[in-house]
C-alpha cells in the first residue's frame, strides 16, 4: 500500500517540476518519501542519500539528470549516435551567462578568463532521448543565425567535433571552421557536457520567461 502511495506522490512532485531547482527539490522530497514508505531508519537515510540522489530513473520516472562530460572523439561519437546526429531536431532554448556583473555598490566585477557559458536545449521527433541539453563552458566562439522568414528551423544533420582543444557544435554537418560561412549556427568551447532531458519535451520554457 505504501509503495503505491509513494508512486502517486512521485507523479505529483515530478510533473510539477519546471526547472533544475524544482527538479532537485522534488528529487529530495521523493527520496525521503521513499525511505519513509519503506520504514528505513533516519540514520540509514542520510547515509544512503548521496547514492540515491544520483539515480537517473526510478520506475520509469525521471528522478535525476546527471551531466556527462565529453572528453574525446569516442564520447562525441557516442553522443551523435544517441541523438542521431541531431536529425529532425530543433534548437528550442538557449541561455548564456558570464562571470561579469555589477555589484550592489556599482563596482564592476570582471574576469580575465574565458567566462562565457551557454546551455542549449534540443528536442527531436524521436524518443530515447527526445530532448537533450548541451552545456558549453569557456566559450571561445558563439554564432547563432535565426531562420529567415519562409524557412523552418529544422536541423537535418548537425555535428560535434574536437579541433585542437576546442569542442565545436554546428547545425550543418558540412560546415567547416574558418570557412567564412556565416549562414550557419555554431558554438566553440573548451569544455562540453550533455544530459538526457526527455522530460523537457513540449512547449514549456525551461530557462524562464520574460514577463511584462
Amino acid at each position: 500500500m505504501r509503495k503505491k502511495k509513494f508512486n502517486l506522490y512521485t507523479f505529483n512532485i515530478i510533473f510539477a517540476c519546471q526547472n533544475d531547482g524544482d527538479q532537485f527539490i522534488g528529487c529530495i522530497i521523493c527520496f525521503f518519501i521513499w525511505t519513509w514508505s519503506n520504514n528505513i531508519p533516519m540514520r540509514s537515510t542520510w547515509i544512503s542519500a548521496s547514492f540515491y540522489l544520483k539515480v537517473y530513473k526510478y520506475d520509469g520516472l525521471v528522478f535525476f539528470m546527471q551531466w556527462i562530460q565529453i572528453h574525446d572523439n569516442n564520447d562525441i561519437s557516442n553522443l551523435l549516435n544517441i541523438f542521431n546526429h541531431f536529425h529532425d531536431s530543433c534548437l528550442t532554448e538557449l541561455y548564456m551567462w558570464t562571470e561579469s556583473y555589477v555589484d550592489e555598490d556599482f563596482s564592476m566585477k570582471l574576469s580575465i578568463d574565458l567566462d562565457t557559458n551557454v546551455r542549449i536545449l534540443f528536442q527531436r521527433q524521436l524518443p530515447n532521448p527526445s530532448a537533450i541539453e548541451l552545456l558549453f563552458e569557456a566559450v571561445t566562439d558563439f554564432h547563432i543565425v535565426p531562420s529567415p522568414i519562409g524557412y523552418v528551423s529544422t536541423i537535418f544533420e548537425g555535428k560535434i567535433e574536437k579541433i585542437d582543444d576546442n569542442f565545436i557544435w554546428s547545425e550543418d554537418s558540412g560546415w567547416k571552421p574558418n570557412s567564412n560561412d556565416f549562414t550557419n549556427s555554431w558554438i566553440s568551447s573548451k569544455r562540453l557536457k550533455w544530459r538526457d532531458v526527455s522530460s523537457w519535451i513540449g512547449n514549456s520554457k525551461r530557462y524562464g520567461l520574460l514577463h511584462d
